[in-house]
């Protein structure tokens, strides 16, 4: 866990998982701070473009862990052999 105290000093532990959870970047692309959403939702648009929403499920299916948590780092590790392999599939024709 890691401690954290906000600037107006309330105090809480978090999950250091968080920060790679692809959960919280749908959520976030779906709130309403402005600037955290146009971040979230930019990955979140790519990965749909990329895969279609049924092969985004499948993706996440696939990434998603025992304990049912999606790794952010993953999902975009995951992406980015995607878009290599069309992109040397695009080189061989």
């Amino acid at each position: 866990m890691i401690e954290v105290t906000t600037k107006s000093g309330f105090h809480c532990m978090v999950d250091p998982r968080i920060l790679d959870d692809w959960d919280v970047i749908e959520a976030l692309a779906d709130s309403a701070d402005a600037n955290m959403a146009i971040q979230s939702r930019g990955n979140v648009e790519v990965m749909q473009k990329v895969f279609g929403q049924e092969g985004l499920q499948a993706l996440k299916k696939h990434v998603r862990d025992k304990n049912g948590f999606i790794s952010t780092t993953l999902m975009i590790k995951e992406l980015t052999d995607v878009l290599i392999a069309c992109g040397n599939a695009g080189k061989k024709s």
